[in-house]
């Protein structure tokens, strides 16, 4: 029997120091006692205190100031070392440590006055932390240093107090534990003492090792690998740091080497042993190697290692060993060095020699692995003989260590390169010589195993690559060799391979240093555009950048060495020569991630290697086109990063303004992020970049992209980081001069940067922080509250955030509180304190600092620090005050006052309402509105104690009082959800429209689950018991409801309900839920429905009943997820007892088996996962037999038909398997989901029965799908074999591996796989005979998933010999006539011309042609002939005509020229309806890409031309018409953007007939909206070419602004956006030189239609309305001889509205008409409507109505309208004109205003917080009284200029100015009270 120990997997680090009884921390028993051992249990300790110590220090110092100096310094230094044993995060250890060292350092000149006494305390301390940190190295090296600087002064005290601790350690032949085996690895290791130590006592400390090792490898200790792990570890440090000592006993044969001779073996043992952990057996292998490498000569080293070898492969190995192995006996001596080996019965798996193979090439000596061998042949080393040999074995078969394979080859070829010098004198010749089996070998192992898909071996083949290059480089220059035929041979295999190959990069990058960059791009010139190809796959940028590195690196070597010192122009432009183009092509690339990753590597590497080329780039982007400006972007981004700032020069300054505004979003994204990233977190911002910030966010909230709200979220947060951290900064440095120490100021002040501004900050952070507050009303859309949100959480993030210690990167300084305080004294915010400036202001990064907290932080003053913020609201600003003064008095009170205070800011009158308010939405029928309530609920729940929800819950007063108060709010849930229960058995129909179960359940989820006080309830003991009543009945109640939703839909309404495991099919829940609409509804007014589509009472039964059994399922899942882990008080029973987990698990099955609704059963299969892994995971075995009996209960069900219905969906049965095998431990072995799978396959392979309904599911169909499932839901062995998924959506990349590749490296894989199928065939074979039988083959479904995931091998087309291919189309060029006329099948005439179309560049010259010319003859002659026995309809006539116009379109566009257009004239002339259809479309598709032609283009222009006419005249077929009216279109645009002079091209007489046509077509009411829309592009079309004809500018103008309304259609809407971005430039620009009213009034219409369809809901539809406005905006600023259209910059929609505002007040600010134009887009919303309508009480319905613009936002575009009201009204003083309408408006609108203003006073003066709660969240409200104050501000500045006699005044309106102005503000006032502010400027 071994010896016993108290914890086998470790110990105590001090035994013996500090005793368990006693009440101090190892940090405070510091003792002066002396040490010695105890007499109970063996151990020592010490005893004292710190602070004992000390005063022992100081009383015993006496009176010399040096001793007395040197005792205080030593007291500072416990001080910190007693921090150090206070605190557990490493970096605050580390800090201490740090700190005591420098204490140490101060004093450590003056310890020599102190005597040994004073010091032993603290040797004895700090050897004591040293035991206790072995398992942590920073700690123990740092413990370590201060160990030495004891050392220097008192080297015999510190060694003697050593000598002690160590010599207690072990005891003689006896094993050690694990924790005595990781100290002395590590006094052995990092302390020099201990080393020494153990240097003399070697020997005894080997005999334990021994032991330890005995008895590690008997049964009962070899389990635990840890405690194997550091054994062995032990001895590689002893051979290590010891091999003088080691090396007297190995190799002198010194001493007794018995012992050692036992370890060897031991090791040796562990290296063979299969059982043993593949990381022990490798640190073992380096253990030998160290023994090996104490060799005091190479020889006996290598003849030790070889023995290895022959010792652990006896029975076969490399072919150099075979001879020497038959010449050895059987009774042979192994020996290793001096110590004998007895070789034992092993049973080696192979992976011995990879384990022995890497330790030697890791770290054996060079003169040991490069020595000769002796009884080796002459000439034969270890490293190529012996080791090479292995290492081709271990490549050929690599077992299951890919990895370490592949590291062993790597490792090899760089140790050969390391000893070539000497591996040539034992050769005599090159290693590597041209065609030696050597150079063949490695050359086979590298291709063949290069494209592994094992993560990190490519790092492996890269070096191997090197090494290889590097070693053949070094031969050929040692001997002389000139031709050097491997680098050709090596270039040439890696233009052979396909790009996507990975592989090939490494063997370039290899290359190109030896071969040289010129030569490599003149030999493979499509290397630039496959690093591109490259670069758009990102698991392929990595290789690219690095070959695109490499040749720039070498370039400018090669360069400055032959040209010698060149100026950074010059060589910038030579780059430019070769690469500007390609990285120009890549930047400016439409493909996302081509640009991207472009930047991202080539561009930086670009910049870093030629900083001159910055200049070049710049120039070559130049444009305002979108790829031009994102280039740019790109460019800046990168020479930013570099330089540290932006370049402030105006050109840039303009262009980064260009950019800001682009209608692309990845523009303004990276615009943006020029503007809020830099290299350092404290450069502040700019005054620039502050003002474009504030200029550039209020315009981009309502972005549609959720991806550009993510990322102008974390664009905003670097630049809210910045202006915390400069801030900080600067009140640092001002807080160290007001304390008068100097302090180097940091470089930012040091320069006196005036940007570092703390005012600025806080300023911008409130700015910011209103605008989120201001854009979170209903008001605003979706995307802008979305976006305020993100933007919200940045601010909170960033300025509320605190220090924290475990975390390393992405948090403020440590030291920021007292900054912060001073920065209070310093801008004199503490006497009037903002509270939205407070509010950040006042939350420190740290907590008041503090000897135990200085670096450490309190977890809950951390959560009440957050918490502070969220109640500092404006409403409260006395709250928010006391709490601020209390702050400043002390940080720490005044956060806990902040937690006292929670109750004042949420008064109890808000909480009634709120609860009323939850209760409402709760019982709603819409799923959103009930998880605002169920969130309502969860926050009453938080904010409220217990005395408030006595009185929020009057109902509960007379039960018997809980002792929680979040189980008394729980309950009277509960109850809640009973009350629903009752009313839903009553009447179905009635409680899903007004009281619906599923909004109590969501709640009760929520309240439960989500907040953590509940679970802290539940362990509380005098509370268990009630959580258990209160569990038992949710439990029960969730079983009831469950049962009879699904009881309703099944229509199954008896009390024997069975339990038959069958869904109902749809079928069936339609009569069922038709039953329960007829019980619900008043048999006397019924009506007969007949409609197709499903009734809303029909909608609200399926949404109850579907959303309730989902919540069901997410509760119980997540409720045994919280619960089961819970610890029971002592004595208690569990919370959830066994029947309540059997009740929750049949609710799960019933819901599964018997519930088709996808989403219920997606719910509810979250929710059984969670349930299936608390149960698996629970030590009770009993609850652990849950799942297991569930799962046989569902394969039992599998074996007789489940249902009739003949939809066969498996409905949720799959998912109840899937969610127990997923429920398992992935890191352990899965029992159930292999019984599973393989009862499974057993049924689903049961042949089918002879006779069987097809209305029945039948087992093997369920099992079918059951397997499905399953494989859907894993893929390890995929991502095991193939690689991961680099990226998704990438369809240019290589993904995985080809098949020459895996089978490569899986050869056994492919048989195994062809077995499959082949088996597959053959069952299917089987069965062809008998008719109508299907035999089911469920493994075949694995294999092909697995084979398709397979990358096709390089070209098949290019792996065809030329002769195959050149008889393949001789062969088709003799059977031409299938393609004519004699052959009566369409279809083959089909798949002939697609063949041919294939082979077109292999045909003879004349063999086109004549294909040609039949095709075209087909085509024009298209009439039907009359042939007897044929019918005149042919099948597939019409694919034949559509592929025939393909085939001569593509050949018209490849030859060019006159002819081949003309022939498509002909066909578009006298084609039939489905040769025009098929030309028409073509045209279109290509002019969409713009790869028609220009030449192509024009001439078929005048052909389409004269066609329309002849469409518009006949009347011809809509589908036709409406193909010609988009290729004109279409057609027209593309040869205007391609050729400047074809722009105003005359028509001659066709343009009026055109437009009389068109005319007449549009006002007709015949058309379809999408007719009618093309109808309105060629209208506008013509407009443009010929505009003077001012009616039809008026008709056509008339009907653009009816189809921009938001009521029209939406293809009508995009067409009016697109024919007025035609049209709409031209024509205002005409009236810029017209005085003509009509045109004035027609430019009018235009803009008010631009400024409707930029706030429409479709966003092609403002991207088309924004290009509109852009185009004026250009003309306004033209280029001279440039078309506006190639220059202007594309808007964003909202700047695009702001612009188009501002040109209207330019250009048509004189015209009364607009200001009727403006105040038409205000809200028509009435006040007074909107609450009145609030109060009334009316059925909710299920879908809510949405407006006809969810987009639009008439409270935003009302406050936008107001400034430019303003300035019209301005002046309308000067123009009586003007003041007309105005005047008009005035009278027609004052007298409502004013009395919608006392009503709005009234109504909101009422003290019915619940209806003002309505108010808040009713949008409606929010834009009528926005569009209210925006009038009554208006009205105001009419009244005052008209009580000043500026204008007339107005009839009708009896108050003035200044009564409105007051009545306005006060109205504001009390709006903002209630939390309804809108930011309206009066002044």
């Amino acid at each position: 029997m071994g010896p016993s120990f108290s914890s086998p997997g470790g110990h105590s680090m001090v035994p013996w120091f500090f005793s368990s009884s006693s009440s101090c921390s190892p940090a405070c028993q510091l003792g002066g006692r002396a040490v010695g051992r105890s007499s109970g249990g063996g151990h020592e300790q010490l005893g004292g205190s710190g602070a004992g110590a000390g005063l022992s220090l100081l009383s015993g110092a006496g009176p010399g100031e040096g001793k007395s100096g040197a005792a205080r310094g030593l007291i500072l230094v416990l001080d910190r070392l007693e921090g150090f044993a206070s605190v557990s995060v490493k970096r605050c250890k580390d800090k201490y440590l740090e700190e005591a060292l420098q204490r140490l350092a101060e004093v450590s000149g003056r310890l020599g006055d102190l005597d040994a006494d004073d010091v032993r305390p603290l040797v004895g301390c700090v050897l004591a932390f040293q035991l206790e940190t072995t398992n942590s190295s920073g700690s123990f090296c740092r413990l370590e240093k201060v160990i030495r600087k004891l050392t220097e002064r008192n080297e015999a005290l510190v060694s003697e107090e050593l000598d002690k601790i160590m010599g207690r350690l072990v005891e003689d032949n006896e094993p050690m534990s694990p924790g005595i085996l990781q100290t002395v690895c590590m006094f052995v290791e990092e302390s020099t003492l201990g080393r020494c130590y153990w240097e003399n006592n070697l020997t005894r400390l080997f005999r334990c090792t021994a032991a330890t090792f005995d008895f590690l490898l008997q049964e009962q200790g070899a389990r635990d690998e840890a405690w194997h792990y550091v054994t062995v570890k032990v001895c590689l440090q002893l051979f290590k740091w010891m091999p003088k000592e080691i090396s007297l006993l190995v190799w002198d044969g010194i001493g007794d080497s018995t012992t050692l001779e036992r370890i060897l073996g031991s090791l040796l043992q562990i290296t063979m042993e299969k059982a043993a952990c593949k990381d022990t057996r490798l640190l073992a292998g380096t253990a030998l190697s160290m023994l090996a490498n104490t060799a005091p000569h190479p020889q006996p080293g290598a003849q030790a290692v070889w023995v290895l070898y022959r010792l652990l492969n006896p029975g076969g190995g490399p072919n150099a060993l075979e001879e020497d192995r038959r010449e050895s006996s059987s009774k042979e001596e192994w020996r290793f060095g001096g110590l004998r080996l007895l070789p034992p019965e092993w049973n080696p798996d192979g992976l011995a020699r990879l384990v022995l193979t890497r330790s030697l090439l890791a770290s054996g000596k060079k003169e040991i692995l490069s020595c000769q061998v002796e009884g080796m042949p002459q000439q034969a080393c270890l490293l190529l003989d012996i080791l090479f040999p292995v290492v081709l074995d271990l490549m050929d078969k690599p077992l299951d260590s890919h990895y370490y394979c592949f590291q062993v080859l790597s490792l090899w070829l760089e140790r050969v390169r390391e000893s070539l010098e000497e591996i040539w004198k034992i050769k005599k010749n090159r290693v590597l010589a041209d065609n030696s089996s050597l150079l063949q070998g490695l050359s086979h192992i590298l291709w063949n195993h290069a494209e592994s898909p094992v993560e990190g071996v490519s790092d492996f083949i890269r070096s191997s690559f090197e090494f290889f290059m590097e070693i053949y480089s070094l031969e050929c220059r040692h001997f002389g060799v000139v031709e050097r035929p491997l680098y050709g041979q090596f270039l040439q295999r890696i233009t052979l391979m396909p790009w996507q190959v990975r592989a090939r990069y490494f063997a370039l990058t290899s290359i190109l240093p030896h071969l040289g960059p010129g030569k490599v791009l003149d030999l493979y010139q499509d290397l630039p555009q496959h690093l591109l190809n490259c670069l758009s796959t990102n698991h392929l940028c990595p290789v690219a950048s690095d070959v695109y590195k490499t040749i720039l690196q070498l370039q400018r070597k090669g360069w400055t060495e032959e040209e010698g010192h060149l100026p950074e122009e010059d060589l910038a432009q030579k780059w430019a020569h070769r690469w500007l183009p390609t990285l120009s092509r890549a930047l400016t690339s439409p493909d996302p991630f081509l640009q991207s990753n472009a930047g991202n590597y080539l561009l930086v590497w670009t910049l870093r290697l030629f900083p001159a080329s910055y200049a070049l780039l710049a120039g070559s982007f130049g444009g305002r086109d979108s790829s031009q400006l994102r280039a740019w972007g790109t460019l800046l981004k990168v020479h930013k990063a570099r330089m540290g700032a932006l370049p402030e020069d105006g050109e840039t300054l303009e262009r980064l303004a260009f950019c800001l505004c682009s209608q692309e979003d990845h523009v303004r994204l990276a615009a943006l992020g020029l503007l809020c990233s830099t290299p350092k977190t404290n450069q502040a911002l700019s005054k620039m970049e502050v003002q474009l910030l504030k200029e550039f966010l209020p315009l981009n909230l309502n972005g549609d992209s959720s991806s550009f709200r993510q990322l102008l979220q974390a664009m905003v947060k670097k630049a809210l980081v910045r202006l915390r951290d400069s801030s900080l900064a600067v009140l640092k440095h001002q807080t160290s001069n007001r304390k008068g120490r100097a302090q180097r100021p940091t470089p930012n002040l040091a320069r006196k940067d005036p940007e570092a501004s703390p005012e600025q900050a806080v300023d911008f952070v409130e700015w910011l922080w209103q605008l989120c507050i201001s854009s979170l009303t209903s008001g605003p859309n979706y995307q802008r509250k979305k976006t305020a949100l993100l933007l919200l959480a940045a601010i909170l993030e960033t300025c509320t955030d605190s220090w924290s210690p475990e975390r390393k990167k992405g948090q403020p300084p440590r030291t920021s509180s007292s900054a912060l305080q001073t920065q209070v004294l310093l801008t004199g915010r503490s006497t009037t304190p903002r509270p939205a400036t407070e509010s950040w202001l006042f939350h420190p990064f740290q907590l008041a600092d503090s000897p135990s907290g200085q670096y450490g932080r309190s977890p809950q003053l951390g959560q009440e620090q957050r918490m502070l913020g969220f109640f500092l609201p404006e409403q409260y600003p006395d709250v928010a005050e006391l709490l601020i003064r209390q702050y400043k008095r002390d940080p720490r009170t005044g956060l806990r006052a902040a937690c006292l205070l929670l109750s004042i800011a949420f008064p109890r009158a808000r909480g009634r309402s709120s609860l009323e308010r939850a209760k409402e939405a709760v019982s709603s029928p819409r799923v959103q509105e009930v998880e605002a309530g169920a969130v309502l609920m969860k926050t009453l729940l938080q904010k409220s104690d217990g005395d408030t929800l006595k009185q929020l819950l009057p109902a509960a007063k007379e039960e018997v009082l809980v002792p929680s108060h979040g189980l008394y709010f729980l309950e009277h849930l509960l109850r809640l959800l009973h009350v629903h229960f009752s009313l839903a058995r009553q009447d179905l129909l009635q409680a899903a429209h007004t009281t619906p179960m599923h909004g109590v359940i969501s709640a009760l989820r929520r309240c439960l689950l989500e907040v953590p006080e509940i679970s802290a309830s539940m362990q509380r003991k005098e509370e268990v018991e009630h959580w258990q009543s209160f569990l038992s009945r949710l439990v029960d109640a969730l079983r009831d409801i469950s049962r009879f939703l699904l009881r309703a839909l099944q229509n199954r309404q008896s009390s024997g309900f069975d339990q038959q495991a069958a869904a109902p099919s749809f079928a069936d829940m339609g009569y069922a839920i038709g039953g329960l609409i007829q019980l619900g509804k008043d048999l006397g007014s019924q009506d007969e429905d007949d409609s197709a589509l499903l009734s809303e009472e029909h909608s609200l039964i399926l949404t109850c009943c579907w959303v309730s059994v989902k919540e069901i399922g997410l509760l119980l899942g997540g409720l045994a997820e919280t619960v089961l882990p819970l610890a029971p008080p002592a004595g208690s029973g569990p919370l959830l007892p066994l029947h309540l987990v059997n009740t929750a698990a049949q609710v799960f099955q019933d819901i599964l088996l018997k519930c088709r609704h996808w989403g219920a059963v997606e719910g509810c299969s979250l929710g059984f996962t969670k349930f299936c892994i608390a149960l698996l995971r629970c030590p009770d075995p009993e609850l652990q037999a849950v799942p297991k009996t569930i799962l046989a209960q569902g394969l039992s069900l599998l074996s007789s038909p489940r249902s009739c219905s003949v939809t066969r969906r498996a409905a949720g049965f799959p998912m109840l398997f899937l969610c127990i095998a997923s429920g398992e431990d992935p890191a352990k072995s899965r029992p159930l989901l292999a019984d599973c799978i393989q009862t499974l396959l057993a049924l689903a392979s049961e042949p089918l029965p002879q006779d069987w309904d097809q209305t029945v599911d039948l087992p093997q169909v369920s099992a079918i799908h059951v397997l499905q499932t399953l494989v859907r839901g894993s893929g390890a062995l995929t991502v095991r074999l193939l690689g991961q998924n680099q990226k998704r959506g990438d369809s240019h990349g290589q993904e995985g591996m080809s098949p020459e590749a895996l089978f490569g490296c899986y050869p056994q894989l492919r048989s195994i796989l062809l077995q499959e199928l082949i088996s597959a065939a053959v069952a299917s074979d089987s069965i062809a005979g008998q008719k109508g039988k299907l035999h089911l083959c469920p493994s075949l479904y694995a294999v092909l998933t697995f084979l398709a995931k397979l990358q096709p091998s390089s070209d098949t087309r290019n792996s065809l010999s030329s002769d195959t291919l050149l008889s393949i189309t001789r062969g088709l060029e003799d059977r031409v006539w299938l393609l004519g006329s004699s052959q009566k099948c369409p279809l083959v005439r089909t798949a002939y011309l697609q063949v041919v179309s294939l082979l077109m560049e292999t045909c003879s010259p004349s063999f086109p042609h004549s294909v040609r010319e039949i095709v075209k003859q087909e085509l024009l002659d298209w009439k039907p002939t009359e042939t007897p026995c044929f019918s005149p309809v042919q099948v597939g006539l019409a694919a034949f005509r559509q592929h025939g116009v393909r085939f001569l379109c593509h050949e018209a566009r490849r030859l060019g020229g006159p002819e081949t257009a003309a022939e498509l004239g002909l066909l578009l002339r006298w084609g039939s309806s489905d040769v025009q259809v098929a030309l028409l479309t073509w045209l279109i598709e290509e002019e969409e890409e713009e790869e028609t032609g220009l030449h192509l283009s024009e001439a078929l222009w005048l052909t389409l031309l004269e066609k329309l006419r002849e469409s518009l005249k006949d009347n011809t077929d809509h589908v036709l018409l409406k193909l010609y009216l988009e290729a004109f279109v279409q057609l027209y645009e593309n040869l205007c953007a391609q050729s400047s002079c074809f722009l105003h091209k005359p028509l001659g007489t066709a343009h009026a007939e055109l437009m009389e046509n068109l005319l007449s077509l549009v006002e007709s009411d015949r058309l379809s909206p999408e007719l009618l829309g093309h109808a309105m592009c060629g209208l506008a079309l013509l407009l443009t070419l010929n505009p003077e004809d001012d009616s039809v500018c008026k008709q056509w103008c008339g009907l653009l602004g009816r189809c921009s309304q938001a009521i029209s259609p939406e293809v009508l809407r995009r067409a009016a956006s697109r024919s007025l971005k035609i049209a709409g430039p031209h024509l205002i620009q005409r009236t810029q030189a017209s005085s003509s009213s009509p045109l004035q009034a027609v430019a009018l219409g235009l803009i008010d239609a631009g400024v409707c369809l930029l706030q429409d809901e479709d966003q092609e539809v403002r991207k088309e309305a924004s290009v509109f406005a852009s185009l004026l905006v250009q003309q306004q600023q033209p280029i001279p001889g440039v078309p506006p259209r190639s220059t202007a910059v594309l808007l964003h929609t909202n700047k695009a509205l702001h612009s188009l505002l501002t040109l209207l007040l330019e250009q048509l600010g004189g015209r009364p008409e607009t200001f009727t134009y403006l105040v038409r887009h205000l809200p028509t919303v009435e006040a007074s409507d909107a609450l009145a309508e609030l109060e009334t009480k009316g059925a909710v319905s299920l879908y809510k109505e949405d407006d006809p613009n969810v987009y639009a936002e008439p409270a935003v575009l009302s406050q936008i309208l107001l400034p430019f009201l303003r300035q019209l009204l301005a002046r309308a003083a000067t123009s009586p004109e003007l003041w007309q309408p105005m005047q008009c408006w005035l009278k027609a609108t004052g007298p409502g205003l004013f009395s919608d203003l006392q009503l709005c006073r009234l109504w909101w003066g009422r003290d019915d917080v619940s209806l003002h709660l309505k108010a808040l969240v009713c949008s409606k409200v929010h834009v009528a009284i926005a569009g209210l104050l925006v009038k009554a501000t208006l009205v105001t500045d009419m009244l005052e200029k008209a009580e000043a006699g500026t204008l007339t005044p107005a009839g009708g309106i009896c108050l003035t100015s200044r009564d409105l102005r007051g009545g306005v503000r006060s109205l504001q006032k009390l709006l903002a009270r209630h939390g309804m502010a809108p930011a309206i400027d009066l002044d």
